[in-house]
């Protein structure tokens, strides 16, 4: 395997020396005793709970400006300006986002010191599954999707995946509702702003709705209807369906498939 580090300016590519562990995949559960009777019953959502993830290096240098040097710059490339930060797999092309949370400098031995590091950074593995490094993208045919219409979407993964979806108008379009057919979970968006032109990015990974007009991005969360809410993809085949009486879009889906291991 080999890793490198991300963030929105630049990469660091890990040295084979650094050495990585990722604590246990658990998921958000606890066990109530069945009163009366054989077993338990499962409590929580069962989602998956964040991991943890320890990276140990042992710098090597023959003074104290070049090591300490060495290690400020590497802790200053998680600096929180630049984030978003991911460790990426790139003999897997997938990655993780990560967040810092410590960074420990301890001498190799006694009269080592900024000499030869047993070192340590420690992150938050915030999604707890890796995720494809490139993403998928699948779009409407030509002239897009009308009233009733459907796309197929394979996810040939073992977990689920959280769309972007990207929707653009014929027409005006003041009200339309994409369905995933295979799991039943919809979302309704409804804008007099939605023209010829316009934008709706629904990301449902996220949890947000941004609508953009002529080059202006506003968040748009309060378009969306109640009882609708973010869909995902399931491992299969998801079909997706558009309706709306107002016509025709163009429908952008892009996602990345997510690994435990």
């Amino acid at each position: 395997m080999n890793l490198k580090f991300t963030n929105s300016t630049s990469e660091y590519i890990l040295p084979k020396s650094f050495k990585l562990s990722i604590s246990a995949y658990k998921r958000r559960t606890s066990v109530n005793k069945r009163y009366g009777n054989d077993g338990g019953v499962i409590n929580g959502d069962q989602k998956a709970d964040t991991r943890d993830i320890s990276i140990v290096y042992e710098p090597v240098y023959d003074n104290d400006t070049q090591y300490l040097n060495y290690v400020n710059e590497l802790i200053g490339f998680f600096n929180p300006d630049l984030g978003p930060f991911y460790l990426v797999d790139t003999d897997n092309n997938r990655r993780c986002e990560i967040s810092l949370n410590s960074a420990v400098d301890d001498a190799n031995s006694e009269g080592l010191e900024f000499r030869i590091g047993k070192n340590n950074l420690k992150f938050e593995m915030l999604d707890a599954h890796w995720e494809d490094n490139d993403e998928i993208t699948v779009t409407s045919p030509t002239g897009g999707l009308d009233d009733d219409d459907t796309l197929i979407i394979d996810n040939d993964s073992y977990s689920d995946c959280y769309p972007v979806i990207k929707i653009t108008p014929y027409d005006t379009n003041t009200d339309f509702t994409i369905l995933n057919n295979t799991t039943g979970a919809s979302f309704t968006l409804g804008s007099n702003a939605f023209i010829v032109g316009a934008e709706f990015e629904v990301d449902c990974k996220n949890g947000t709705i941004y609508l953009t007009v002529a080059g202006a991005v506003t968040e748009m969360s309060s378009a969306l209807a109640d009882g609708g809410g973010f869909i995902k993809l399931i491992p299969g085949n998801n079909e997706i369906k558009y309706s709306s009486v107002f016509g025709a879009v163009d429908v952008e889906i892009t996602y990345r498939r997510r690994y435990v291991f």
